[in-house]
């Protein structure tokens, strides 16, 4: 998170006590319920609104991170990041399938409501334009998605959602590059997002 430099859930910090979290994107459902409920106007007003990164660590179990005490993996981003924010210690996710889970991150609903799973029909119309990647969008926000999506969200809804979308398909997970080499999808999705950011102007926030 940037616009003051303000350690990294401090805004959260203002909302919910803090306290360790269960899975390495649990305080993101949190900031998502948050801005789900600004209306796009007061997003739009505010006179310094922060520029916004999600980081999505697919699959990921809570326990495999060193700052949760894990005795061999090393984690050292992600512990800095949970030094300097929020952890949340009892938080869970409600959907433990990969896309139904991002589904339910980007609107705000449980599965149970927005009805998306693998092979079903696209999120219906209502609940992507009420999406946070919509809400920012319409409040002056550039936002961006890189890397895995698998959600099946309408090519109109989407374009309204995203100002840069570039998913990355996992199969192979090793994509060939011009010069022969080979790189894993994590790194390429790193790359991408860094450019998006380094893309921007300035004039405007982005997420």
């Amino acid at each position: 998170m940037a616009g003051k430099k303000l350690p990294l859930g401090q805004a959260l910090g203002q909302v919910y006590s803090p306290a360790r979290m269960r899975t390495p994107f649990a305080w993101l459902t949190g900031l998502v319920a948050f801005l789900l409920a600004s209306p796009a106007d007061a997003l739009g007003k505010a006179a310094d609104r922060p520029n916004i990164i999600f980081f999505l660590s697919d699959d990921h179990r809570w326990d495999r991170m060193g700052c949760a005490g894990h005795p061999f993996l090393k984690t050292p981003t992600m512990d800095r990041l949970a030094k300097e924010g929020v952890r949340f210690s009892n938080m869970f996710v409600t959907t433990s399938i990969c896309a139904a889970s991002r589904a339910t991150l980007l609107t705000g609903l449980y599965e149970r409501t927005h009805q998306f799973t693998f092979g079903t029909p696209p999120i219906a119309g209502k609940f992507s334009q009420a999406s946070y990647p919509a809400v920012l969008r319409g409040a002056g926000y550039r936002t961006g998605f890189i890397g895995k999506f698998g959600v099946n969200i309408a090519q109109a809804d989407r374009e309204s959602m995203f100002d840069s979308f570039q998913p990355i398909g996992r199969n192979p997970y090793l994509k060939k590059q011009p010069d022969g080499s080979l790189r894993h999808e994590s790194e390429l999705a790193g790359d991408r997002a860094i450019e998006f950011i380094n893309q921007q102007k300035g004039d405007a926030p982005f997420c």
